[in-house]
């Protein structure tokens, strides 16, 4: 199989409907319009092409975006130039849009090959009688404007198009609703026959592995094509290379092909996948090929993983989903995380960037990713990159919650989107080792709640039709992976501590619960699965320069600051957070503030994580939100920024997902000279079983050593188990606060750890206005950190803590 390449694109702006009101537009010819033609980034978005052409400024700095918000409500045409050489014609020639950002009128030479519309849903057309030999051919792309939508607060029940919900406004996103063409345009050529579709499914038997092979072909013409599976095996006594072929009558139209392959009887035992922290990630390429007449007319590689995948319930949780992942016979922890789109402006992520923070995930021991629901089904690039990291994917069709109603949508047009995605993507992504489970969406609702007040607390099941529908799909089409109605999945949608028994596949909370109160919180959790929590944190000093001017530069809130308000999305935590702790930080440097605000996120994500693993197995998974940013906030609940820098979130995640992690178990934070410090040590080892020995230190700020003691036993694989007490009495003149110093050695694992705890001895007065003190009555996503009244904690320790971490750990 040959290509065409497409490459020179240009675009020019126009207003809606200028396009169909002369075709002189339809056949690229330039008439009075917003612009003129300017080059333009094929995959890629329009809103790099404007900045690039001095159009608009960039839209991620200060408030720019406002200025952008016209964008998605022009029409924007595209179009390039190709030639046809007399030979090519002697193939059917098959233009394909992989990806457009929405919709889109597609015209060859001036005539129109059809209407697009429709995310994750590829554009194809045979051009044949539309081309020019030996001249130039005009492909133009007239791509309308972006549909009406609902931003976060909305309807999902009305749903009607299929685009990312996010792009109208998130919490972690301004409004920045995007278009382009986002991916590959291309030209293929075949002779007879093109595969539309294949699906490579390793199959474990008693006597080995076997290769089903299933292939969608597109016929163009009756007649006879040889079909060849082919594959290089490298073995320790040379490659092993193998190759089937046989013959197969072809229709004009749809064709099916079907074989089985015994790798066993060639001799051929692979290497298994493992996710991260678990093993290896050995794949193998195989290959499909239709040959007519000897010459070659379409093929297919993917890259092949063999393990096997099960689902088994949560220690006795027979009640509830088989939650827990086992693959290659290994009861897996989900070491998970959220991902949301990587850029607001689809399309223009380079796939250096996408390795760059994929690799930043495996790099923090997360092995497993929930990409959300109001969001993007991923790039192919994605799921190809996380085969070879060891990252298991759960992936959630394009549907969130929307704040007013969270149903899934029953409108008709989108339901004929939806499964015509679904059919598309399942059938694409079901190739990847790395998908581990489906999801119908983001904290979709049953509909028999709506209207009450508790409507989000009651999640979506397989009785509602668009889940059914989406589940059929997959059933039918990737049936070695589960389907999760909706993420959340269970009696709840929160995570209602004390409600037991009710919160299998919960979420939130989404913040410091404080103090006190976070840690009571976590130690009596019962959750199963723990699918999205989180807390916000700022972003790094050298990030936030690069989208703020100077004069932001500084300790603001959202309403004191119109710049803040716009890159803090609903993340803005000083008044309801580090001023009830510390008292009022605007005298200290920015840069020190910078510290005591991360601190806090990664104390809040710290002592999540690690409450949720010191109850594996009867909470099997868990995935904070977030890991990633669209667009740089100055402060949101990500851990890896928009550029790729990280916080300090990101290090005590890692640390939090070892295979190996010794973990503290403590009542709160905040203490009182005299009074006991009680906490438990566990540890739990996913290795093989092996010998520990675990010491503590109880220090000063001044290093100076207060408590000690050592614990020796051995690690059983797989085990959480306590390990020791720790009581001690806190000095009656200690200030500032201490540290709880474990340093632990287990098999080849050996490693430190500190934990601050801070002394609450100073009394600062804090005063609330009244839009703060209304914000903590009406939202219940905003708790206290600390009472009004309460006494307070010195920023110092946390600073030093900071600067000692960052020193040591980096």
């Amino acid at each position: 199989m040959n290509t065409i390449q497409l490459n020179d694109w240009k675009v020019l702006g126009t207003l809606p409907y200028q396009a169909d009101f002369s075709k002189h537009m339809q056949e690229g010819a330039e008439l009075s319009s917003l612009t003129e033609w300017f080059p333009a980034s094929v995959p890629g978005s329009i809103y790099d092409d404007l900045q690039a052409a001095h159009y608009i400024e960039d839209p991620f700095f200060g408030t720019n975006s406002l200025n952008c918000e016209w964008v998605a409500n022009r029409w924007w045409i595209y179009k390039t130039t190709f030639q046809v050489k007399q030979d090519d014609m002697n193939d059917i020639l098959k233009l394909t849009f992989k990806g457009i950002d929405y919709s889109a009128q597609i015209y060859l030479n001036g005539k129109k090959l059809g209407y697009h519309e429709g995310m994750y849903i590829p554009f194809e057309a045979i051009i044949n009688e539309y081309v020019k030999v030996n001249e130039e051919n005009i492909l133009v792309c007239i791509l309308e404007h972006a549909p009406f939508a609902d931003a976060q607060p909305g309807y999902t029940s009305k749903t009607k198009y299929l685009k990312a919900r996010y792009n109208y406004k998130w919490d972690f996103a301004a409004r920045i609703v995007n278009l382009g063409i986002y991916d590959e345009v291309v030209i293929s050529k075949h002779s007879i026959a093109s595969i539309a579709h294949s699906f490579f499914r390793p199959i474990r038997t008693k006597n080995g592995w076997n290769m089903e092979i299933d292939l969608d072909i597109d016929g163009y013409a009756d007649g006879e094509i040889n079909v060849g599976v082919s594959f290089n095996i490298p073995r320790t006594d040379g490659p092993c290379t193998g190759f089937t072929g046989s013959k197969m009558k072809i229709v004009k139209g749809f064709n099916k092909y079907n074989c089985t392959i015994s790798l066993n009887e060639i001799g051929f035992e692979p290497e298994l996948w493992w996710p991260n922290g678990y093993g290896e990630q050995k794949l193998y390429d195989f290959t499909a090929s239709l040959y007519f007449n000897e010459l070659l007319s379409d093929e297919v590689t993917h890259k092949v993983g063999f393990r096997t995948l099960q689902y088994q319930h949560a220690d006795g949780r027979e009640d509830a989903l088989p939650y827990n992942v086992v693959i290659n016979g290994k009861k897996i922890y989900l070491k998970g995380t959220n991902i949301v789109p990587l850029s607001s402006t689809l399309g223009s992520i380079s796939y250096d960037t996408l390795k760059m923070k994929l690799t930043a995930a495996k790099e923090c021991n997360i092995n497993f990713f929930r990409i959300w629901g109001g969001g993007h089904i991923e790039s192919e690039a994605f799921y190809s990159l996380c085969d070879e990291l060891g990252i298991m994917i759960m992936q959630e069709f394009t549907m969130s919650s929307s704040g007013c109603d969270d149903v899934p949508s029953q409108d008709k047009h989108f339901l004929d989107l939806l499964h015509k995605a679904a059919v598309h993507n399942v059938k694409l992504k079901r190739n990847h080792v790395s998908l581990t489970l489906w999801s119908g969406g983001n904290e979709l609702t049953d509909s028999r709640y709506l209207g009450t007040e508790d409507h989000e607390g009651h999640p979506a099941t397989f009785e509602d039709s668009t889940l059914a529908m989406l589940k059929g799909t997959i059933d039918a089409l990737s049936p070695d992976v589960m389907m999760l109605p909706s993420s959340a999945s269970g009696p709840n949608a929160l995570l209602k501590v004390g409600d037991i028994g009710n919160n299998h596949d919960v979420h939130g909370p989404w913040g410091y619960v404080g103090a006190y109160d976070h840690y009571e919180f976590y130690n009596n959790s019962d959750s199963i699965l723990h699918g999205e929590f989180g807390c916000g944190g700022i972003s790094n000093y050298d990030t936030l320069k690069r989208f703020l001017a100077p004069e932001d530069l500084k300790l603001c809130t959202s309403a004191e600051n119109r710049v803040w308000r716009h890159h803090s999305g609903g993340w803005d935590s000083y008044s309801m957070r580090e001023r009830l702790l510390f008292g009022d930080l605007h005298h200290i440097p920015f840069q020190d503030y910078i510290k005591i605000n991360q601190f806090i996120q990664a104390e809040s994500l710290r002592y999540s994580l690690e409450a949720n693993r010191r109850r594996q197995w009867k909470n099997v998974g868990e995935m904070t939100w977030q890991f990633n940013e669209p667009w740089p906030n100055i402060q949101c609940s990500n851990v890896l920024d928009y550029y790729g820098e990280k916080k300090l979130a990101y290090y005590v995640m890692r640390d939090a997902y070892l295979s190996v992690l010794t973990s503290l178990k403590y009542d709160k934070l905040f203490y009182k000279a005299g009074e006991a410090f009680n906490a438990e040590l566990f540890i739990i080892n996913d290795k093989r079983t092996a010998d520990y020995k675990i010491k503590y230190e109880i220090v000063n700020q001044n290093n100076n050593t207060l408590s000690s003691a050592e614990f020796s036993g051995t690690a059983t694989e797989d085990v959480s188990q306590k390990v020791g007490s720790i009581a001690f009495t806190i000095p009656e003149s200690l200030t500032g606060g201490f540290t709880v110093r474990i340093t632990t050695s287990c098999g080849d694992f050996n490693g430190t750890k500190e934990y601050l705890m801070l002394m609450a001895d100073k009394k600062v007065d804090v005063t609330l206005s009244q839009e703060e003190q209304l914000a903590i009555k009406h939202y219940k996503n905003k708790q206290f950190t600390n009472g009004i009244d309460a006494l307070r904690a010195d920023t110092a320790p946390v600073i030093r803590y900071y600067d000692n971490f960052i020193e040591k750990y980096l």
